[in-house]
């Protein structure tokens, strides 16, 4: 796990497992959000099992799965929603990137 932080409220990392998310929670994120689409590898955890574990931890988990560089404007939406609703967010996908893009697009509509 990489994290990258690209302002107060939000970050981006590589692809997260199960067994991250005890130490995300440690490090205060609320929610996180899976920008990488389910089966893209074959040893992949899914975001079902992510979802789970975050759940048992009490945090939030939002699929917004991405084939880079293309999202949509409900994207966009779905990502503000959730950055208005929590104060710590972490965006994950395979590298990251996707993530960041995401976030970028949104960055200059003054998102927190």
């Amino acid at each position: 796990m990489n994290i990258q932080t690209l302002s107060t409220h939000y970050s981006v990392s590589d692809q997260l497992f199960v067994e991250d998310l005890s130490t995300i929670k440690k490090l205060g994120y609320e929610a996180v959000v899976c920008n990488r689409p389910d089966d893209e590898v074959e040893d992949q955890p899914s975001f079902n099992s992510l979802r789970e574990r975050a759940e048992e931890l009490d945090m939030k988990m939002f699929y917004i799965p991405m084939s880079c560089p293309e999202f949509s404007m409900a994207d966009q939406d779905e990502l503000r929603n959730v950055l208005n609703e929590y104060t710590l967010v972490l965006g994950y996908c395979r590298t990251g990137n996707r993530s960041k893009i995401l976030w970028d697009s949104i960055a200059a509509l003054s998102v927190k």
